[in-house]
């Protein structure tokens, strides 16, 4: 997500939009893995950290 944030912070916006795409694949593919493996969920204070990054990455987008 930092590397998104820096794209979006130099105007790189359709690289920053296709690393965003990139990352959501990633998002759902570390799901499937979760699953079959038996890991457990993130902390919440990491889950909320990264919600409100991806809450900014989306902000800088929509502007």
């Amino acid at each position: 997500m930092r590397i998104i944030q820096d794209l979006q912070s130099t105007g790189q916006y359709d690289k920053a939009q296709s690393a965003y795409e990139k990352l959501g694949r990633l998002k759902k593919r570390a799901v499937e893995i979760k699953k079959a493996g038996g890991y457990e969920a993130l902390p919440n204070e990491i889950s909320e950290t990264l919600l409100n990054m991806k809450e900014e990455i989306l902000k800088e987008f929509s502007e």
